[in-house]
């Protein structure tokens, strides 16, 4: 893919450039190392053409996901607002919901009323495609969790499943059936939360979603151990740790690392990793 990129660049292809960058960003924000993929959005960014504004539109998103990854929340607000004002200059109605979203996503971080504020004004745009639609329901059980209402979380997860079973959106499944896990974890419920984490791991193994697989592994080690199942925490813990080390995702791996290695000491395991 690099040697792809060098030759565009000789070539003055832009467009071609472009998109060489892009999914270089693309493969290390997969691997974790958010610095590394802002160099390539930023770039993919400065030579976009005005009028590939949905190319655009998704390495803002990417960059935007980049800046908060490193805790850049003032470069990632400018960003997920940048992409917001370039759904509306284009009239993206589809852009502008999941943009907004997104955006309380990321404000529902440390101002959730802010963030739930901003999540209705995505569904007050009425978007009626089912799979944006869905999407943003998820985003939305996320928004309301944060706020404390966890009965409409629940029920926003309910419905975002509903509409990825109806479309057969397996990413969308995955995704909520995650946060839905967590939002069980919340309530106390950890038997239905390991279910939820369980059907996760299961579905995005059957898709290859490995970045979606290890992370039901890791939220399943930690309740498996906290039911006293240590041996499927630690098997748990040494599958996310193989799926992170294949997705060159080191820091992770490393803390999985540590964490195995704690375990193993707890319950007189032997073979600590280095």
């Amino acid at each position: 893919m690099k040697q792809s990129l060098e030759l565009d660049r000789r070539r003055g292809n832009d467009r071609r450039r472009c998109e060489s960058l892009a999914a270089l960003g693309s493969v290390y924000l997969a691997k974790g190392d958010a610095r590394v993929a802002i160099t390539y959005y930023v770039e993919a960014s400065s030579i976009m053409s005005g009028n590939e504004y949905q190319t655009q539109g998704v390495i803002l998103g990417n960059l935007a996901s980049c800046y908060k990854l490193i805790g850049d929340r003032e470069r990632a607000r400018t960003v997920y607002l940048d992409r917001i004002q370039l759904a509306r200059r284009c009239m993206d109605f589809r852009g502008l919901a999941l943009s907004l979203a997104n955006l309380a996503l990321f404000l529902s971080d440390e101002t959730p009323t802010e963030g739930l504020r901003t999540c209705r004004e995505a569904l007050e745009i009425g978007v009626t495609e089912p799979r944006i639609r869905g999407n943003i329901l998820n985003i939305y059980g996320v928004v309301l969790r944060r706020t404390g209402d966890l009965a409409g979380a629940a029920a926003a997860f309910k419905n975002a499943l509903s509409v990825a079973e109806s479309t057969g959106d397996s990413v969308l499944r995955v995704g909520t059936l995650g946060h839905f896990g967590f939002l069980m974890a919340q309530r106390g419920d950890a038997v239905r939360a390991i279910e939820l984490f369980e059907e996760q791991r299961s579905l995005a193994h059957s898709c290859g979603l490995k970045l979606q697989e290890a992370w039901a592994l890791d939220q399943l080690s930690v309740h498996y151990f906290s039911a006293g199942e240590r041996v499927r925490a630690m098997q748990c813990v040494e599958s996310a740790l193989m799926i992170r080390e294949e997705l060159q995702d080191r820091k992770t791996a490393a803390d999985l690392k540590l964490r195995l290695n704690s375990w193993r000491a707890q319950t007189d395991t032997p073979k600590n990793l280095p």
